[in-house]
């Protein structure tokens, strides 16, 4: 990969309530300026036409020893932010 990736996370929906604590976090994924690339040519093999900005949603969720884990992550490549 070649470049510089762009993001910008907002948190979103908290659920402090019963049960274990979450938070929903959208995060501005922007790759216009990142190449993947096949690493024995320097190929680049991105999708012709693909989004290179769009959000990403994912849900954190707290558990009882302190660790905030990630426990779902969509990319939504019909949306663009």
């Amino acid at each position: 990969m070649h470049g510089t990736l762009f993001d910008e996370v907002t948190a979103g929906v908290v659920r402090p309530g019963a049960g274990p604590f979450t938070v929903q976090i959208e995060d501005c994924f922007d790759h216009g300026n990142w190449r993947v690339v096949r690493k024995s040519t320097g190929e680049a093999v991105s999708a012709p036409g693909q989004s290179t900005r769009y959000p990403v949603v994912a849900k954190a969720v707290l558990y009882d020893d302190g660790r905030w884990l990630i426990q779902t992550a969509q990319a939504q490549r019909e949306r663009r932010c």
